[in-house]
């Protein structure tokens, strides 16, 4: 296994910066995602791990060896870095059966004729494909060539993975169980990974840890719970699904608890978290399916139940969306079909009035 130790890290192409001052960790053992949209850098950082490209500025090291340092004159091939990368493209050699791709870098790295045929048996067992040994690529389904890919990856055992969106050529259903399979062997095998996704379920379903990046800079790294739970600004809960990003200005705020003044003149309750001071703008971050709806039946009102009118009505399948004017903002609710009966809202239209009701603790607070 390889832990890794980013420093000050930089990329420019000419004038133009893509990387700037980078510092990242990633243990041994762990799996780490990038997580962003196009452009944000995440690629970039990847093949500067694997020695794809040469960093401008900052050090990379592999445990205590280093392998990239423009200021100390030192890069170290991709060969010799003991990783193995998959590729959204597969990278496979069309005209070779799946043994000839798998073998290819132990051929590269001069392994016996005995070691190649055990070591490319071995890593085709551990992706489902011992049978499939003599076939060629062109003849395998997608899925059946990404774990063509994983297995050449694995196959000189390396101490790092690499992955850039291995996934995004599939269909919704096969990334869903490719997804479980990678982590699943990542973790078998106990192989520090590193993955650039710009999907966050992804993210979320795979990684110990995921690092959300933006025009080169990270917006926040942590557990898939933090990430999902407690974003750090709004760029990061916009990326992460948060559907509702209200604008507000704070009126008292405590380590427990605090009171935002929305742009329609209400205030709202929500717990505490960073500090921030009075008079702050920030973001109010809410998910659809966290904001209680129900019809307008009476004129009491209770803290954080807020006179909504409906604009629009979507039916989703299993949940009906409702776009509703509320807190002088848009405010966006998911309401399970079940529960519209109860709520009063079987028969609800746009134009009709109705109750937002918000729990202090679904409310997050976070920078602007």
């Amino acid at each position: 296994m390889t832990d890794i130790h980013i420093r000050s890290l930089a990329k420019s192409y000419g004038s133009k910066s893509i990387i700037d001052c980078l510092e990242l960790d990633v243990a041994e053992g762990e799996f780490l995602t990038l997580l962003g949209p196009s452009g944000c850098g995440k690629t970039t950082t990847l093949r500067m791990i694997a020695g794809l490209e040469k960093p401008t500025g900052g050090t990379i090291r592999f445990g205590d060896r280093i392998v990239a340092s423009p200021d100390q004159n030192v890069f170290v091939a991709p060969e010799s870095r003991n990783l193995g990368m998959v590729f959204q493209s597969y990278a496979l050699w069309p005209h070779m059966t799946v043994f000839d791709n798998v073998a290819y870098p132990l051929r590269m790295r001069r392994a016996a004729k005995r070691d190649i045929a055990q070591k490319v048996q071995d890593a085709l067992r551990l992706v489902g494909l011992a049978d499939y040994a003599d076939r060629s690529v062109s003849m395998l389904s997608g899925g059946q060539q990404q774990r063509v890919s994983v297995a050449r990856a694995v196959s000189a055992h390396p101490g790092l993975l690499l992955f850039d969106e291995p996934l995004s050529n599939l269909d919704a259903k096969l990334r869903a169980s490719m997804r479980t399979e990678l982590r699943a062997l990542q973790q078998r095998l106990g192989i520090t990974a590193v993955y650039v996704t710009h999907d966050q379920l992804e993210a979320l379903a795979m990684s110990d840890r995921v690092l959300v990046m933006n025009k080169g800079e990270v917006m926040q790294i942590g557990t898939p719970a933090d990430i999902f739970r407690q974003p750090r600004n709004r760029f990061v809960a916009d990326f992460v699904g948060f559907e509702n990003l209200l604008t507000g200005t704070v009126e008292q705020y405590g380590p427990d608890s605090c009171a935002i003044r929305m742009n329609g003149g209400q205030a709202l309750k929500a717990k505490g978290g960073e500090p921030r001071a009075v008079g702050e703008t920030v973001c109010v971050a809410l998910r659809a399916s966290r904001v209680a709806l129900t019809a307008a039946t009476s004129a009491d009102r209770a803290a954080n139940d807020f006179d909504a009118t409906i604009e629009a009505v979507a039916f989703l399948g299993d949940t009906q969306q409702f776009n509703l004017s509320c807190l002088g903002q848009t405010v966006v609710a998911t309401v399970p079909v079940a529960e519209l009966g109860r709520a009063g809202l079987a028969e609800a239209r746009p134009g009709d009035s109705a109750v937002v009701h918000l729990s202090p603790d679904e409310v997050i607070v976070t920078a602007a």
